[in-house]
């Protein structure tokens, strides 16, 4: 009997610790196995969410391009109007200049008639002479 023991403790003995620890690894296994599928529903559930938002995301995309290239646009035409006002700037001062010369001219002349008209008052003679030659 003691021959019969010691055989079973050899033998069966380790096929239940064996069988204990296999049932065991099962349970973890199952239990991953709920644990991933938890996972991958939830995972679903957000790629449900994300998929709208991937067409937002392209339209965002094509409007933040729109919005460069207005940007851009814009920009450009700035600096030609900047560049048109500066050449109208520098023609303005031009006709100002043009201006201002042509008004001392204008009061030289004035000056000038003045001074002749007085010389001519001046010298009643030469100014009647003048009358009787017309």
């Amino acid at each position: 009997m003691f021959n019969a023991i010691e055989d079973f403790k050899e033998r069966i003995t380790p096929i239940f610790v064996k069988v204990e620890t296999q049932t065991r690894d099962i349970t973890k296994l199952c239990d991953d196995v709920c644990r991933l599928r938890r996972d991958k529903e939830l995972l679903r559930t957000q790629l449900k969410k994300i998929e709208p938002l991937q067409g937002k995301v392209l339209q965002l995309k094509k409007e933040l391009s729109e919005t460069e290239r207005n940007t851009a646009e814009a920009l450009r035409l700035a600096e030609v109007a900047k560049d048109e006002v500066a050449a109208h700037h520098t023609t303005t001062n031009q006709w100002k200049k043009r201006a201002a010369e042509s008004e001392l001219e204008n009061k030289r002349y004035k000056d000038m008639l003045e001074r002749q008209a007085n010389a001519v008052r001046s010298t009643p003679t030469l100014w009647l002479n003048a009358q009787d030659n017309h």
